[in-house]
């Protein structure tokens, strides 16, 4: 092999690392807000009486809507626009949006700059690190999977106790409020939001941007030629020896013409099984020993050929329910918790341990998607969820069994955008299989709002505590799709 192959794989090499540097940013956004949604509702309750822990969590459905909207136009914008300067762009606006959240004295602003803008930004930029590396290493996209969205899931342990020496250094506890039961953080611990968060938009500006030096756009021309001179074979046009056979096809009177003939297949036949022996992708200049079967991918010629087929729904279905509650904890493990463990501290250390639980998981997930199918994958997935949901209502009191159980749901959450992108990849193609995720991925913002409605429509009739019970439905229909729903995965 070439130097140039080298150095095509070292820049993909590269652009992994800075694929994780940049979702680890992005990540943040995501799952940091479960540490920060009981701060924002002590900030606006003690600027507007009348806003309530229950109106925070509005803000987590924002941002997923807007993250959702902007993914699905991400791979065609940033083709637009312009590789590098497009992630600076989307970098821009998104620490814009922490940097200047509280500086307007306006509820909807806030809403609009951390909820909205946090989230679209995010959304443009999410799929761009890992479709480029799709292209340099398309034989482990699974692995690829759980590197790069892995770092995504790391977000929060890493930013977590950044925003923590600033906002809350002296670990003060919230205090309850007698007449709702709810918990809130005295003015001076709110005081302290809008230093935070600007902190915390510069750490994330400069950490993004060393990401994308790292990240090298895959040019197509980038090509890593194999000669036949490579693979021990004498430089010899295999198609005129193809068409020369077949012109001397009819002439078997010669014993010397059937003997070239066969020596010449015999040729043929070295060359090609030394080519399946070795397989080479050209175009992305990677040498693998494996044999690529081309039945087990089926390329969608558009977007829209994908969305009409049934798979598609399907997983959309359980994309959507299997994901409530994971986005549940992700969103209430603090509120939830500090029900029965008052300790900010410790719920803290529950909030990084799920983060390490979410990131690590992603890359054992990316894993076992390469070695299994999808449907045994999201199997063991449904059950861990299932095992979650039935314990978590009666440990809440004992903390490191809680702490345990979080880290097992966010697991569980940060499996699905593995296994789903990596099968959206393999069954509609590389382009089309980004877009097609990007719009399948509506379904755990789906999951999310579904999580929402039911906090904010159930909680006060039967109890915080007992609102995991209701998304195991989700789970035991997910169980039924893969049993009943014929899905050759």
């Amino acid at each position: 092999m070439n130097c140039l192959c080298f150095s095509t794989i070292k820049k993909g090499y590269f652009s992994i690392i800075g694929g994780m540097l940049i979702n680890i940013v992005l990540g943040s956004s995501f799952y940091l807000f479960g540490t920060l949604n009981l701060y924002i509702a002590s900030y606006f309750r003690a600027n507007y009486p009348s806003f309530s822990l229950e109106s925070s969590l509005i803000i987590f459905p924002i941002m997923s809507i807007s993250f959702h909207s902007a993914a699905p136009f991400s791979v065609r914008l940033c083709e637009k626009i312009g590789f590098r300067f497009y992630m600076f762009l989307c970098l821009f606006l998104f620490s814009s949006a922490y940097f200047f959240a509280l500086s307007i004295s306006s509820l909807w602003g806030f809403f609009f700059l951390y909820g909205f803008l946090s989230g679209f930004s995010s959304g443009l930029t999410y799929l761009i690190p890992l479709y480029n590396a799709y292209k340099y290493f398309p034989l482990r996209r699974g692995l690829i999977s759980g590197l790069i969205l892995g770092a995504y899931g790391f977000g929060s342990m890493i930013s977590s106790p950044i925003l923590m020496a600033f906002l809350n250094p002296q670990n003060t506890r919230p205090m309850e409020e007698s007449s709702t039961g709810d918990y809130y953080f005295p003015k001076e611990i709110c005081d302290n939001l809008t230093y935070s968060l600007r902190m915390l938009s510069v750490f994330f500006f400069v950490f993004g941007c060393v990401g994308i030096l790292f990240c090298i756009e895959y040019q197509e021309d980038e090509e890593c030629v194999v000669s036949v001179d490579e693979i021990n074979y004498p430089k010899e046009n295999t198609k005129a020896l193809i068409v020369e056979l077949i012109e001397n096809n009819d002439d078997k009177s010669s014993p010397m013409i059937e003997s070239a003939k066969n020596s010449k297949l015999s040729k043929i036949s070295q060359f090609t099984n030394k080519i399946k022996n070795s397989v080479f992708n050209s175009k992305i200049g990677v040498w693998s020993k494996a044999t690529i079967n081309p039945e087990d991918e089926t390329h969608c010629q558009s977007l829209f050929e994908g969305l009409k087929s049934p798979l598609f729904w399907l997983l959309l279905a359980m994309f959507t329910f299997s994901s409530c509650g994971g986005c549940f904890l992700a969103a209430n493990y603090k509120n939830l918790g500090i029900l029965s463990i008052p300790d900010d501290s410790f719920l803290n250390i529950v909030g990084s341990v799920g983060a390490i639980s979410n990131g690590a998981g992603r890359v054992l997930w990316g894993m076992l998607m390469d070695r299994y199918k999808f449907n045994k994958s999201f199997l063991i997935l449904l059950a861990l969820e299932l095992v979650e949901g039935l314990i978590l209502r009666f440990i809440l009191e004992i903390k490191w069994i809680y702490l345990i159980l979080v880290g097992l749901g966010f697991f569980c959450l940060g499996g699905h955008p593995v296994l789903f992108p990596t099968f959206c990849i393999k069954s509609f193609g590389a382009k089309i299989g980004a877009e097609v995720y990007g719009i399948l991925f509506w379904g755990m913002c789906f999951g999310n709002l579904m999580q929402t409605v039911v906090v904010l429509g159930l909680k006060q009739f039967i109890g915080f505590q007992n609102l995991r019970f209701l998304f195991l439905g989700g789970t035991i229909l997910c169980f039924c799709i893969l049993r009943w729903g014929r899905l050759k995965f």
